[in-house]
């Protein structure tokens, strides 16, 4: 996942295993419309070019606001499209034929 992540972004930018499954990429003097252009890029190159499904979350900081508190909010914005994902899942399920 590090290098699939190091592909899609610029070389001066980290790329962090934080844990477990868990990765970082810390976008260097990016704002908010620069933040969600690069996560689009990367929810539109996994399918091709990830080395698995993935889930994503993401924050630009705001002015005056500490590491921890963008940290913060980039984890709930992985929890709402987490919810969403398992929603658009059991949305899919339901719209199956059942088998005979």
């Amino acid at each position: 996942m590090a290098r699939f992540l190091m592909r899609h972004v610029r070389a001066e930018e980290a790329v962090v295993r934080v844990g477990g499954d868990e990765f970082l990429v810390v976008l260097c003097d990016s704002d908010l419309d620069q933040t969600d252009h690069v996560a689009a890029r990367l929810r539109a190159a996994a399918p091709t070019s990830a080395p698995g499904a993935f889930s994503m979350g993401w924050a630009a900081r705001k002015n005056e606001e500490s590491f921890e508190e963008t940290m913060t909010r980039a984890d709930r914005r992985l929890l709402a499209v987490r919810v969403d994902e398992r929603r658009d899942l059991q949305k899919r399920r339901k719209k199956r034929p059942k088998a005979t």
